[in-house]
C-alpha cells in the first residue's frame, strides 16, 4: 500500500498508547477462527490467542530481528533495541467507521514493549 500523500493526511493522527492498551486491541493478523475473508474485521486481540506474544518476544530476541533502519544501533536484536531506547517506530492502528481499534502494524514492537513495561508509551499513528 503506497504511502498517503496530499490531502489524505490530513486524515491521519499521531498520538501515544501504552503497551498493555495495544495488545488489548484486536490484531490483524488473528482473524476469527474460520474466517477465510480476509478483509473480514478480526476480533481476537493477542492475549486471546495462546502463546501469540510469547512467541513474537522470543523472536524478537533472535539476531536477525533487528529491522534494517535499526542496524547502525548497535544492538544485537530488536528486544535490545527496543529495552534500551525505547519504541521509536510507530505503530498503526486503523480504525473503522463506529470506532473499534485494531492493531494493523507493530505487533512485534508491541509485544516486547509490553514485555519490559506494560506502562511504556508507543507512539501510533491512527489511520
Amino acid at each position: 500500500m503506497p504511502a498517503p500523500s496530499g490531502k489524505q493526511w490530513k486524515n491521519l493522527q499521531t498520538g501515544t498508547m501504552k503497551a498493555k492498551d495495544l495488545v488489548n486491541l484486536v490484531a490483524y493478523e488473528f482473524p476469527d477462527e474460520g474466517v477465510n475473508n480476509t478483509s473480514a474485521w478480526p476480533t481476537r486481540a493477542y492475549k486471546d490467542v495462546p502463546g501469540a506474544l510469547e512467541s513474537m518476544v522470543s523472536a524478537s530476541k533472535e539476531p536477525e530481528s533487528v529491522e534494517p533502519h535499526f542496524e547502525d544501533d548497535n544492538y544485537e536484536n530488536l528486544y535490545d533495541n527496543i529495552k534500551a531506547t525505547g519504541v521509536r517506530d510507530r505503530v498503526n492502528v486503523k480504525t473503522d467507521s463506529k470506532g473499534n481499534m485494531m492493531l494493523r502494524d507493530g505487533h512485534h514492537r508491541v509485544a516486547v514493549a509490553h514485555d519490559i513495561d506494560p506502562e511504556m508509551d508507543i507512539p501510533v499513528l491512527f489511520t
